[in-house]
């Protein structure tokens, strides 16, 4: 099962990665004229995100999913660990 959120986890990278500019917050949906706030949907699932990882780190999969994360997020925006 850990497996496979990871797997879950990393689609849903590979979907929303894209090399858009940073031109708006919001953007239009295509289906229908909602918009959606994405910095509000990256903050939500960045908190559901860790909250799993936090609770779930005896799992050794998820624990070595969450401290690579961490250094690569750490890396990426010039954190200190």
């Amino acid at each position: 099962m850990p497996n496979d959120l990871v797997t879950d986890l990393q689609n849903l990278r590979n979907l929303t990665n894209t090399n858009r500019s940073n031109r708006a917050v919001t953007e239009p949906l295509v289906s229908n004229d909602q918009e959606v706030d994405w910095q509000l949907v990256a903050s939500y699932l960045d908190s559901e995100m860790f909250s799993f990882i936090l609770k779930n780190r005896d799992n050794q999969t998820i624990k070595e999913f969450g401290l690579q994360l961490s250094s690569n997020l750490a890396n990426k925006f010039g954190l200190t660990r």
